[in-house]
């Protein structure tokens, strides 16, 4: 099972924080985990929304070849979600602090209507994995994931 590889890598950057540091990745996602997600996710596109009233529509078999982020572009997504839900775990206001900021940055970088609802539907897909790990653990009794954690919010 791949996700397994992708839970473990999880569970170890809980078990054994470091230091703050933003020189390298909160955490580093296997490639084929995030493939799999890539499976999973793409197809629902057509029922994300792109305002409060529209919604991006089904893509034609087209546009389903082309990738809409490349496969660094949506660990570097997963892995905002999973510092987002980090942030909100140990108390931070991840909105501000993590998820308006990060979808600025990508809306200025000339991403598309599209491209926009996907990356939010991933974000909520990385905030998502934490849940059930989460939910078993307090994030206060760790500083020092507190600490690495600020490394990484805007």
């Amino acid at each position: 099972m791949r996700t397994k590889g992708l839970f473990f890598a999880i569970l170890t950057l809980l078990a054994f924080p470091v230091a703050a540091q933003t020189d390298g990745p909160f955490i580093d996602l296997p490639d084929e985990s995030v493939g799999d997600i890539v499976t999973k996710v793409r197809p629902m596109v057509g029922q994300f929304k792109i305002s409060d009233t529209e919604f991006v529509g089904e893509e034609t078999p087209e546009e389903l070849v082309d990738p809409l982020l490349t496969l660094p572009e949506v660990e570097a997504v997963l892995v905002r979600g999973i510092i987002s839900a980090t942030a909100e775990w140990c108390g931070e206001d991840w909105k501000s602090k993590s998820f308006y900021p990060f979808m600025r940055e990508q809306r200025s970088s000339g991403k598309s209507e599209k491209q926009m609802a996907y990356i939010g539907a991933l974000h909520g897909f990385g905030m998502g994995m934490m849940q059930k790990t989460f939910s078993e653990r307090k994030c206060g009794v760790d500083q020092s994931l507190q600490n690495r954690l600020e490394g990484y919010l805007y």
